[in-house]
């Protein structure tokens, strides 16, 4: 799996795009953690393919303005 470094090798801009992305789905109330329409929407852009699988930043939620998980994180 890649990580958040090695997409940043091929896509400088990867990190803002992921945070964006994943904000703007969460407002208009769809799932930001959706890697595989993350994946089509930088590929729809004209960037390259960061992969199949999600790097595990791309799951880290204190990055969504205003979201939290739908659990508590102390469990």
């Amino acid at each position: 799996m890649a990580t958040l470094a090695d997409l940043r090798q091929t896509n400088a801009n990867i990190e803002e795009q992921m945070n964006e992305w994943r904000q703007q789905r969460y407002a208009n109330g769809e799932n930001p953690l959706d890697w595989a329409a993350f994946r089509a929407h930088i590929q729809a852009l004209g960037g390259p393919d960061p992969g199949e699988t999600a790097p595990d930043e791309f799951y880290r939620w204190q990055n969504l303005a205003g979201g939290t998980p739908d659990i508590e994180e102390n469990q």
